[in-house]
């Protein structure tokens, strides 16, 4: 009687481990990220522009846009730090209308604030009278690469789990050096005072 019900165990496991490993379909493979890469957010009308690594975001964001982003002297964005004066001189260059924006909060691709980088711009006022988001990180090729963040303007950022700011939540804090469990999880992001 054990011999065959040990014998009905190992069929029963056999054809499970059959089942399990063959003969259905493949699952595909998880798209490729944009290693590096580095994008602009307007967190109001939530236009954006993504640029390859090397490329100066700032930069592409005037010529392309015709914005103007501001932030504090140093920040490191798209892996270079910003120059006010820098990147005033080549406003007051353009023959473009220049649009001001400025710098809210600024997610990384590595902990420390390193590799490329996403940036969301506001008002001057920061999160005052405002709070911004983004609630598709996946459209920009930033779903599941977030790292750290930064926090400007009197805001305050978190990162969620899940598209449409569900699932698990890190913040609402300034700033974060790394994210813990949340490392490389996040799906979407806002930011509020």
């Amino acid at each position: 009687m054990r011999r065959r019900i040990a014998a009905a165990v190992t069929a029963l496991v056999s054809v499970a481990g059959l089942t399990l490993t063959g003969g259905g379909p493949a699952l595909a493979a998880p798209p490729a990220r944009d290693a590096g890469n580095s994008c602009w957010v307007d967190g109001i009308t939530q236009e954006s522009l993504c640029v390859e690594a090397g490329v100066d975001l700032v930069a592409e964001v005037l010529r392309q846009k015709g914005v103007q982003i501001s932030a504090p002297d140093g920040t490191t964005i798209g892996g270079k730090p910003f120059r006010s004066a820098e990147y005033e001189a080549s406003a007051a260059g353009s023959d473009a209308v220049v649009q001001a924006a400025y710098v809210v909060s600024i997610v990384y691709e590595h902990i420390n604030y390193g590799g490329g980088s996403t940036v969301i711009t506001g008002v001057s006022s920061g999160c005052t009278s405002y709070s911004y988001g983004y609630p598709r990180l996946s459209t920009i090729g930033w779903s599941g690469r977030v790292s750290s963040f930064r926090s400007f303007l009197n805001c305050r950022t978190a990162v969620f789990d899940y598209e449409n700011y569900g699932g698990t939540r890190y913040g609402y804090v300034t700033n974060a050096s790394q994210l813990g469990s949340m490392n490389d999880r996040a799906d979407s992001w806002r930011v509020a005072r």
